[in-house]
């Protein structure tokens, strides 16, 4: 069973490369992929528009790296409804990712998990012995994503928090004062959303932290 929106979404199952464009390098990435190897299971928490998918394409692509065969690495966006049906439970997420080629470990990543209720899905991947799996969960409700999960990972998950980006992270390596003020002006004004402050249009920069806003809410709160 295979779905194109899910395929567009994971271009390495068709040996296609992933292309991330203006992407500013994150402290919290550099965590993360202490960790990758490691049995817990991987939560990023954050607002919206925080650059949370952005990290995941970004540890994909160093799973990748790290010669991981591509058949084992699955995103799922649970936005989706197809993507919602493959992981109801754990036998229908098995057979799907089993249906590229059986290994003896897969990587799963599956971002906006609020949108299910997984904890009885994800303790029994985490529990598998036989074929274990290695998970991130990532979510920007961070409260409803807790709610859903608190019981099923105790002393199974390792959590990061992503926020926007930092005066440390848009810096470059040798700074002027005059350069931080700059910095600081443009952060002040629009604020340090990845998409919005690398979006070069002042006009667009406005649209897009109106629709941010009315996001959060209408939708969050």
């Amino acid at each position: 069973m295979e779905n194109t929106l899910f395929l567009l979404a994971n271009p390495w199952l068709k040996n296609k490369s992933i292309t991330i464009e203006n992407y500013i390098p994150r402290n919290v990435y550099f965590e993360i992929i202490k960790y990758l190897f490691d049995d817990e299971i991987i939560i990023l928490t954050g607002a919206r528009q925080s650059g949370k998918t952005t990290i995941i394409y970004k540890i994909i692509q160093a799973l990748l790296s790290k010669n991981i065969n591509s058949k084992q690495i699955f995103y799922f966006n649970l936005d989706g409804m197809f993507e919602q049906e493959i992981c109801q439970n754990a036998e229908s997420l098995f057979s799907f990712v089993r249906s590229f080629g059986e290994f003896n470990k897969y990587y799963l990543f599956l971002d906006e998990a609020q949108r299910l209720d997984l904890s009885l899905l994800v303790k029994q991947l985490h529990d598998l012995q036989t074929m274990p799996f290695k998970i991130f969960l990532s979510g920007s409700s961070s409260l409803q994503l807790k709610s859903k999960l608190k019981e099923s990972l105790v002393g199974r998950n390792l959590e990061f928090t992503v926020f926007p980006l930092s005066l440390k992270e848009l810096q470059p390596q040798v700074v002027s004062w005059k350069l931080i003020q700059s910095l600081l002006g443009k952060i002040m004004i629009f604020g340090s959303y990845p998409k919005i402050y690398l979006e070069p249009n002042k006009e667009k920069k406005i649209l897009l932290l109106n629709q941010l806003y009315k996001d959060y809410l209408e939708k969050d709160i």
